[in-house]
């Protein structure tokens, strides 16, 4: 049994809670589809600002439990869908500085998508010492730009999925960067191990943390291991002793930036990523494509993000929804609005400290257990790339076609064998994709059914 967190952590832990499931789900307790497609799979700049519902549906994956949810999430589409038309001619008319779009939390309305965020209090000590700059370094943050992408300081954008963890992304993102500048090799670092060992620290897994309890377990543990060794699940786990003890990263400590400076966060960005929180419960975040964010968004913290640049306007932030959210999982977010910065992200930044020194040898991999036989390999019956890519969007394995007809099958045979002729497949269940109903456009393209075995 997990120790209870410590008493400081009570009065903060709200702190950037279950942002994550803003990915797959309404309102808390409530799977708003069954089925996705992996968004880290696409990018927001290969989604259109626009879609029906229908092709919107296909793209990622969506399916419904019932006739009556369908139209439910429908109906919040189709508002989402009309904000942004409206906004964006805005932003075409220059009155707006950014852009909106649909993207995989399209189907929320704005209160299912603010339901899943937790006001966070900022009441409580800070866990560290507050790091000051001085007034060289914050003229020079007022005159000076960067990019820690372009460094090489920053992994690709990752995707947190059904957990609130947004706190552990946060807090490996920015030891990433400093391990990165300190040793000059860019490691990934495991979220998962965070989500799963850091309550004793005062962090709840799935359900929030804050990014200094984060830090502070990476010094606990002496280490962190890597997100290849200790994979991300998306889930709170027991956590494994075993993995935890393979050290991939170290930290010497960490620092807290002076709440409510823009100049104190601005200066501390020039020196490496920062973590970062912020409001994120309005609509305008939800759909953000593009362009500098100066929306009025409030302070009540309640999602950890990465601040990893900076431009003469805007900061450079980076989420960890996928890459099909915003900038391809980034957001221009504006600077100098006020001390407490856009969405409050001048309220709470905070940031490892690591000597420069020689990366330690990345450990070997955790031995797992002994593997069974591989199962056979998904046949194509025959079928061309565009139908395997049609079936494949749906994460079904088989694909049978003739030449009008393409038709997936959710498990092959157990010989491995696809079958594609009715009169030896035998009795089967069929059931029409996307809960009981083929759109039109699918059908021009010659989808019909998935067959379920």
């Amino acid at each position: 049994v997990q120790p209870p967190p410590p008493p400081l952590s009570m009065a903060k832990l709200a702190a950037l809670a279950a942002v994550a499931a803003l990915a797959a789900r309404g309102v808390a307790g409530d799977a708003c589809y069954d089925k996705q497609v992996p968004v880290r799979s696409l990018q927001s700049s290969r989604v259109p600002e626009l879609m029906d519902f229908d092709e919107w549906a296909l793209k990622f994956g969506k399916t419904y439990e019932s006739s009556e949810h369908r139209a439910s999430k429908q109906a919040a589409f189709e508002g989402n869908l009309a904000l942004i038309k409206a906004h964006n001619k805005e932003h075409d008319a220059g009155r707006v500085t950014f852009r909106l779009g649909v993207n995989h939390l399209a189907d929320l309305t704005q209160a299912e998508y603010a339901d899943s965020l937790s006001p966070m209090k900022r009441d409580a000590k800070r866990l560290s010492d507050v790091k000051l700059f001085n007034e060289a370094q914050v003229a020079a943050a007022k005159g000076d730009n960067v990019d820690w992408r372009e460094e090489g300081a920053v992994t690709p954008v990752k995707n947190q999925q059904q957990c609130g963890s947004c706190w552990a992304f946060s807090t490996t993102g920015s030891t990433e960067g400093a391990f990165f500048l300190a040793t000059g090799e860019l490691r990934s670092f495991s979220e998962q191990q965070l989500v799963d060992c850091s309550a004793p620290e005062g962090n709840m897994g799935c359900n929030g943390g804050l990014m200094d309890y984060g830090f502070q377990y990476i010094l606990d543990n002496k280490g962190i291991d890597s997100e290849d060794d200790y994979a991300y699940t998306a889930v709170t786990g027991t956590c494994d002793s075993t993995k935890a003890a393979n050290v991939a990263g170290t930290i010497d400590s960490f620092t807290d930036v002076q709440s409510n400076s823009e100049d104190q966060l601005a200066a501390a960005i020039l020196t490496q990523p920062i973590s970062v929180a912020i409001e994120a419960d309005q609509s305008a975040f939800q759909l953000y494509k593009s362009g500098v964010f100066n929306s009025s968004c409030g302070t009540q913290l309640d999602h950890g993000v990465l601040a990893v640049g900076l431009t003469d306007d805007a900061y450079i932030v980076k989420n960890s929804w996928g890459e099909t959210w915003g900038q391809d999982g980034y957001i221009m977010m504006a600077r100098n609005v006020g001390s407490s910065g856009i969405c409050g992200i001048a309220a709470q930044a905070s940031y490892p400290v690591k000597a420069k020194g020689p990366a330690p040898p990345a450990p070997s991999p955790t031995p797992g257990p002994t593997p069974g036989p591989s199962p056979p390999p998904a046949q194509s019956c025959g079928c061309t790339s565009q139908g395997e890519s049609t079936c494949g969007m749906f994460g079904l394995t088989c694909c049978c076609q003739n030449t009008t007809v393409v038709t997936c099958t959710q498990t092959p045979l157990p010989a491995g064998q696809c079958c594609c002729d009715s009169n030896e497949c035998g009795a089967k269940v069929e059931k029409p994709l996307i809960g009981g109903w083929v759109p039109e456009f699918l059908k021009n393209k010659g989808v019909r059914k998935a067959i379920h075995n």
